[in-house]
């Protein structure tokens, strides 16, 4: 069962929050980001209600006994009946206050409730993904991991970017990335997923380019002989010798660039529709960060696997904890923020490592 403190429930029991979620429009949009702004000390807790309601929103629903869905329907007419469901709902929130008529959404608060009930009676056996083999390492104070399986790995970085190594590739960076820009150095070929971040720029070395990069995908490969091509994907790059930086080259979706080590020179070129320069992602986003009434513990053991990085807990104070939640998309620390507050636990990072302290589930 998925624990949250009474702040969360707070949110996750109001229909104004559920409307917003579920059916977000300007209005609504602009009064929560309003509410965050008015409330810094609360947008955590916010993000982790936002996440619970749509984590019951996306389980798929198991087959349910027709008696339990009577209630619920039951219980929705009952809303509606008595006026709960249909009468103009006054909403205040400190220190921001509004009186909005959403007569719809306590209908659909009313369904949530309903998939909360149903969600915390059903438990079924979750296969947790498959995660990246690499052998992690570090390395005068950097995470050093390399491909050294037959097929493409995926590396997870603490931004939410995440990058495919192809057999035999090296990425080093740091494990947390805490200076204003991010860097990678690279050996080998990977097709690189960039998570946006406009005020700290993701910069990829390899030992004859760097690549200057926002938010965008792209594939860098490197040739036994020295050339490296660099294929865009979406967004756009900024190539640059690592002897010539002030002289960039902009890359653009659908192009690539060849480097070539002998002349020290650049040249472009658009990639035609059936060329398959850019190899095949294999597909690691849609399910990877997703539970239901998963052993924490286990989840603890996928993001140390995914990410590379040591996370410290004991395992015998939380044995009995099982959460619901979907992290996925979500940054290495966003995701132990939310499974840390599902089960009232805190984190600490300590130079390379993350401790996890709490107490028991009930």
């Amino acid at each position: 069962m998925e624990h949250f403190n009474e702040e969360t429930w707070e949110l996750i029991q109001d229909d104004t929050f559920i409307g917003w979620v579920l059916f977000p429009d300007a209005e609504s949009n602009s009064y929560w980001e309003r509410w965050k702004a008015a409330n810094p000390g609360r947008v955590e807790v916010l993000q982790h209600a936002r996440a619970a309601v749509l984590a019951m929103r996306d389980l798929p629903q198991p087959a349910v006994p027709q008696s339990l869905l009577q209630e619920v329907y039951a219980n929705v007419e009952e809303r509606i009946a008595t006026g709960r469901g249909d009468t103009e709902i006054s909403v205040e929130m400190t220190p921001i206050g509004r009186s909005v008529p959403f007569r719809w959404i306590a209908v659909a608060a009313a369904v949530m409730a309903g998939m909360l009930v149903v969600s915390l009676l059903v438990r079924r056996n979750t296969q947790l993904p498959a995660m990246a083999q690499l052998e992690s390492r570090i390395e005068n104070d950097k995470m050093v991991r390399t491909n050294k399986t037959g097929e493409r790995q995926v590396a997870y970085l603490t931004d939410g970017s995440t990058v495919v190594l192809q057999s035999g590739a090296t990425i080093q960076h740091q494990s947390f990335f805490v200076q204003p820009q991010r860097e990678v150095y690279l050996q080998g070929g990977a097709f690189f997923n960039i998570a946006g971040d406009a005020q700290r720029p993701f910069v990829v070395y390899t030992p004859k380019v760097a690549i200057r990069v926002l938010g965008t995908s792209f594939y860098v490969k490197q040739e036994t002989d020295g050339h490296i091509t660099v294929t865009v994907k979406t967004g756009k790059v900024a190539v640059c010798s690592r002897t010539k930086q002030e002289e960039s080259h902009i890359v653009t979706p659908d192009h690539q660039l060849r480097f070539d080590p002998g002349t020290q020179h650049f040249t472009d070129a658009a990639i035609s529709a059936d060329e398959t320069t850019i190899p095949e992602i294999p597909v690691m986003h849609a399910k990877d960060f997703i539970y239901e009434e998963e052993p924490v513990n286990n989840i603890f053991k996928a993001l140390e696997n995914a990410y590379g990085i040591k996370i410290n807990v004991n395992e015998a104070v939380f044995s009995k904890c099982n959460i619901t939640t979907n992290v996925s998309g979500e940054t290495f620390e966003n995701k132990l923020k939310i499974i840390c507050a599902a089960i009232n636990a805190t984190y600490r990072i300590t130079g390379e490592a993350v401790f996890i302290q709490g107490k028991p589930c009930n």
